[in-house]
C-alpha cells in the first residue's frame, strides 16, 4: 500500500509521526525541524517572493535551495528563478486528467498530486482508478482561521471526495476542520442561529479597523490577513 502523509502547518502538525513518505508545504520545513522530523517533498505554488503584512520577506531561497541538497524535491507551480532545481507541477495534464481547476491552496494541490500518482484509466471503462492501494494522512491542515476555513477548504475538500471515491484511504486529524460543518452536526439536526452561523461576529467586526484588531486578538485572522484588510479599511475611509 502506498502511505504518504500530507503535512500542514496548523497545530495538529505535532502529531505527526513521520513514519512514511511525508510531504511539506511553503516554510513547513522549519517547523519539521523543529519536530526533528523529515520531508520527502516541499510544495510551492507562488511564482516568487511573497511578503508578509509588516512587508519582510517570506522566503528564504537559500534555505530552500539547501533542501534539494538534502534530499527533498521540491515541486512548484510555476518556475521561480531563484530555485536552482525544482520539479513542475503538471497544472494541465492533471486538469484534464480529473476535470477540475478546483485548487483553493497548496493543499488541494498536493492531494490531487499524491492521486494522479496513482491513478490512471481503465482501458474498459475509461474511469480512473487507483494503481495501487494508499493511504493518506493528514496532519496539520486544520483550517482553524475564518479565512481559511471559508476560501481554502473547499477545494481541499473536493479532492478528498476524489480520492475516496477512487477508493483511497484518507484520514483527518480530528482537531481540522475538514469535512465537518461549522456546528460539527449534519444540515437539520440542530436550530439556525447568529451565534452558530458567526460565532466570532466577523459580520459586524470586520467592519472597522478596530474590529479587524479584535479578530486578530481572537486568533481568527492571523498578522498577515489583518494587516491586508485594516490596510484596505484605512485607504477607503
Amino acid at each position: 500500500m502506498k502511505d504518504l502523509i500530507i503535512l500542514g502547518m496548523g497545530p495538529s502538525r505535532s502529531d505527526c509521526p513521520f513514519d512514511c513518505e511525508v510531504w511539506g508545504v511553503n516554510n513547513g520545513y522549519r517547523q519539521v525541524k523543529e519536530l526533528n522530523g523529515r520531508l520527502d517533498k516541499l510544495f510551492i505554488a507562488h511564482r516568487g517572493q511573497e511578503y508578509d503584512w509588516e512587508n519582510d520577506p517570506i522566503f528564504d531561497w537559500n534555505e530552500l535551495n539547501s533542501l534539494t541538497g538534502n534530499g527533498i524535491e521540491i515541486v512548484s507551480l510555476f518556475k521561480v528563478k531563484e530555485l536552482k532545481k525544482i520539479t513542475r507541477f503538471p497544472f494541465a495534464k492533471i486538469v484534464k486528467k480529473f476535470g477540475s481547476e478546483y485548487f483553493s491552496d497548496t493543499i488541494a494541490y498536493m492531494l490531487v498530486y499524491a492521486l494522479h500518482n496513482n491513478t490512471k484509466k481503465d482501458r474498459k471503462t475509461g474511469l480512473l482508478k487507483l494503481k495501487e492501494p494508499m493511504r493518506i494522512r493528514f496532519y496539520g491542515v486544520d483550517m482553524h482561521t475564518r479565512d481559511e476555513y471559508a476560501t481554502e477548504r473547499g477545494g481541499i475538500e473536493y479532492f478528498i471526495g476524489v480520492g475516496r471515491t477512487l477508493g483511497a484511504l484518507i484520514w483527518i486529524h480530528p482537531d481540522s476542520t475538514l469535512c465537518k460543518t461549522d456546528t460539527g452536526k449534519p444540515y437539520g439536526f440542530y436550530k439556525l442561529n447568529k451565534k452558530i452561523i458567526d460565532p466570532d461576529n466577523i459580520m459586524e467586526l470586520q467592519k472597522t479597523p478596530e474590529g479587524v484588531r479584535k479578530l486578530l486578538k481572537k486568533g481568527v485572522l492571523d498578522a498577515n490577513q489583518a494587516g491586508e484588510m485594516i490596510k484596505f479599511l484605512t485607504k477607503s475611509s
